[in-house]
């Protein structure tokens, strides 16, 4: 035999535990360091395209003012002369029972200048044939925001026995219109709306067949230019707690509100914690918007604020078009003085200056709202 044969074949020599753990380890640390990252440039990219979302909402919006000389309403129903006259099912009142079935939001509004017409048209159609607006469902890109997509098929709210009962289906959005503070709908002072232009930008313009005579202001970009000023008047902002771009049932569906529960020029007696839940209230709204509303001013009022998925803080869109993420730890008052269109002529919602209860409070309100111009770096 030779003496290859008698030759050793090499041994092998296999991992021992130490080093597989030692690997294993290193792998942790590389997974703990790269995904923190990996998360940040996810965030970085929905943020961008919430704010993307943003800018093509206010060029519709700003489109719409061109063309009507006038922001579109926070809430209306479908003015046209044959629906108001002809088909029986314009609404009798903004009080009536089910008149939510039959209210246009801002969305609805804007639809022509977000390339959806088609998705208009349809709205406009059931209501002439007397459908609802919500018969028209689906995810909006534009007034969503990707940090807060869901795979939620239906809603929390139930459809009007009406419309048959049952769930809605989810049309998610994310982006409230500043509509001022609380409407006063009970109308006791027709000729002053349900609130003044001045404490916000979008009003609400809801007035049915039998509801006399109402008067809307229809401000516009040039109103808010010749208060505040474009550059400091918030025209949009986030609200993850929105619900459906298709059922405005009530202000709070669709806007953002600043309390003028003020108590003088340096506290705030109310309840809005700005992208923040109310003290003891389990990071998420206890009800729906709709049922919250029902309860009261101020059952809802803390759910109309900004909030959003992203961390520290919201996205808004100013009136001039700029879109800026702002510190959710603004100081509250300048948030009311960005939300104000022209906050010296504040007035109570839906009340005449010569109706006004408590003057000296209302002068209070007004002190507060207003002061030197904003500096960037104050909010």
């Amino acid at each position: 035999m030779s003496l290859a044969h008698h030759r050793r074949l090499p041994h092998r020599r296999a991992f021992t535990l130490v080093e597989m753990l030692v690997v294993i380890g290193i792998i942790a640390v590389l997974a703990a360091l790269l995904l923190p990252a990996i998360n940040m440039a996810r965030e970085a990219a929905r943020k961008a395209q919430c704010s993307n979302n943003l800018r093509q909402l206010v060029l519709a919006i700003d489109q719409f003012d061109q063309a009507r000389n006038g922001y579109p309403a926070a809430r209306t129903f479908w003015n046209d002369a044959n629906y108001r006259v002809k088909s029986g099912y314009y609404p009798t009142s903004y009080m009536a029972n089910g008149v939510r079935l039959q209210t246009l939001s801002w969305v609805h509004e804007s639809m022509p200048y977000l390339e959806k017409q088609d998705l208009r048209t349809q709205v406009e159609n059931n209501l002439k044939a007397g459908g609802f607006v919500w018969d028209v469902y689906g995810k909006l890109a534009a007034v969503l925001c990707p940090s807060d997509e869901t795979d939620q098929p239906y809603s929390d709210n139930t459809m009007s026995p009406i419309n048959g009962g049952g769930q809605m289906k989810y049309s998610q959005i994310s982006y409230a219109i500043n509509t001022g503070v609380w409407d006063n709908m009970s109308g006791t002072y027709p000729k002053a709306g349900f609130d003044w232009p001045q404490n916000g930008v979008f009003e609400t313009r809801l007035q049915g067949s039998g509801d006399g005579f109402l008067k809307f202001q229809k401000p516009g970009k040039a109103d808010v230019i010749k208060g505040d000023g474009a550059s400091n008047t918030i025209l949009l902002i986030e609200n993850s707690d929105l619900e459906e771009w298709n059922d405005p049932a009530s202000e709070i569906h669709v806007g953002v509100i600043w309390d003028d529960n003020l108590t003088d020029g340096s506290a705030y007696s109310g309840t809005q914690i700005l992208n923040k839940y109310p003290a003891g209230v389990n990071n998420t709204k206890p009800d729906t918007l709709l049922a919250l509303y029902s309860q009261g001013q101020s059952y809802a009022i803390p759910y109309a604020r900004p909030l959003s998925n992203h961390p520290t803080g919201f996205m808004v869109a100013f009136c001039d078009g700029r879109v800026k993420f702002v510190s959710e730890s603004i100081n509250y008052f300048v948030y009311c003085r960005l939300m104000t269109s022209e906050g010296k002529k504040y007035l109570p919602a839906g009340t005449p200056l010569a109706n006004v209860s408590n003057l000296q409070t209302v002068q209070l309100i007004q002190q507060s709202v207003q002061g030197p111009a904003l500096r960037d770096d104050d909010y």
